[in-house]
């Protein structure tokens, strides 16, 4: 196992995308009711960025678009079972409406959720944009110490990501 002294962000973001892919396309969405009560879901991430931010397609009327309205923190997680180890981002959501965006996210095998096509009223794109991540992956040797049972954590700032702290994370 490596520790943050010898871990480089690279090497965190490279093993990060390995966990996403390792663990599918399925992630866990999560957000936060009226109550402020966590409300998770199954959700497929259609693309991702270099900096880790991530596109999701939807319809207007769910309850994650009515909660993400109230506030746009969220959180995704991935479990990589095979590989042991778990990724999670949090962050920030936002509503994309731009037709290019729409049609660039756009898959035709969505059409079975969204018979007519993105350019309907019924098919949105949502934007994350993490702000924290949290890794840990045995087969990938990323975490603090073996064991220990505690991730490597990455914040963004101005300039990019950078090696974090336990300061304000939760395992």
């Amino acid at each position: 196992m490596i520790g943050p002294m010898h871990t480089t962000v690279e090497r965190v973001l490279i093993a990060a995308k390995q966990t996403m892919e390792a663990a599918g396309v399925n992630c866990l969405l999560t957000t936060l009711d009226t109550s402020g009560c966590p409300r998770a879901r199954i959700m497929a991430a259609v693309d991702a960025g270099p900096d880790m931010s991530l596109w999701f397609v939807t319809n207007p009327a769910t309850r994650k678009v009515e909660q993400i309205r109230k506030d746009r923190r969220a959180m995704v997680a991935w479990y990589d079972a095979k590989g042991q180890g778990y990724l999670t981002l949090n962050g920030e959501i936002s509503f994309v409406d731009d037709p290019n965006e729409k049609q660039h996210h756009w898959r035709e095998e969505m059409r079975v959720f969204f018979p007519g096509g993105p350019d309907t009223k019924d098919f949105m794109v949502l934007k994350f944009v993490p702000s924290h991540l949290e890794l840990l992956s045995f087969s990938l040797g990323i975490a603090t110490t073996p064991f220990a049972w505690r991730p490597v954590v990455l914040v963004r700032a101005d300039a990019g990501w950078l090696i974090g702290d336990r300061a304000g994370s939760e395992t």
